[in-house]
């Protein structure tokens, strides 16, 4: 298996990425996906494998903290 280090914060296309090739074969049919409101998380593209796959996504709820 090859490694490859990033520099820097990771965007929507590496996480679409990540999606496809690390995470979707983990997934069985039922599994949960959480994720939160990072833009990242929202790009076209990341929700079509992991539902493709059975699993679904959840979003995490925002909370404010005073």
């Amino acid at each position: 298996m090859r490694k490859y280090r990033l520099k820097g914060a990771l965007n929507g296309e590496l996480f679409a990425l990540y999606v496809k090739y690390v995470l979707v074969p983990t997934l069985n049919v039922g599994d949960v996906v959480l994720l939160d409101n990072l833009s990242s998380h929202k790009v076209a593209g990341v929700f079509d494998p992991i539902l493709a796959r059975g699993a679904f996504v959840w979003f995490l709820l925002c909370t404010l903290r005073i």
